[in-house]
């Protein structure tokens, strides 16, 4: 996104005629936000703890404000594993579980799909739901 805004920034002030400091100065901002991006997405990936504990999972994660959340076994439904195309592309996975209250939906993100499917008949055990479709 940061790419596609910069680049037509930079379209917007050939075509206006914008001064060159104009023009550096969207590049530059281009530059510092497509950086930004990059720093924020690898502070929150590496921000991702779960603990699979006796009574539940615990989760936890956050750069900036930190969540702890408990997930009791029993109130796990169902668990999915999800791929889209980016994820796929890097070999990473998200576990979706799904619980009896839509706010306590949770998610597992850039699992590798050898930790991910493994992981989900584990936790599906603890839950004692079963793993037919």
């Amino acid at each position: 996104m940061a790419v596609l805004v910069g680049v037509g920034g930079v379209a917007l002030t050939l075509v206006l005629g914008a001064p060159g400091w104009v023009t550096g100065l969207v590049v530059s901002g281009t530059l510092l936000l497509l950086a930004g991006s990059v720093v924020g997405a690898t502070l929150s990936y590496g921000a991702w703890r779960y603990i699979v504990g006796r009574d539940g999972l615990e989760l936890r994660h956050g750069v900036i404000v930190r969540h702890v959340s408990l997930i009791p076994y029993h109130r796990i439904q169902q668990i999915d594993v999800r791929r889209g195309v980016i994820e796929r592309s890097l070999g990473l996975s998200t576990l979706v579980l799904r619980t009896a209250a839509a706010t306590s939906d949770a998610t597992i993100p850039g699992l590798s799909e050898a930790t991910a499917a493994p992981l989900r008949i584990e936790l599906l055990g603890h839950a004692g739901v079963s793993d037919a479709v």
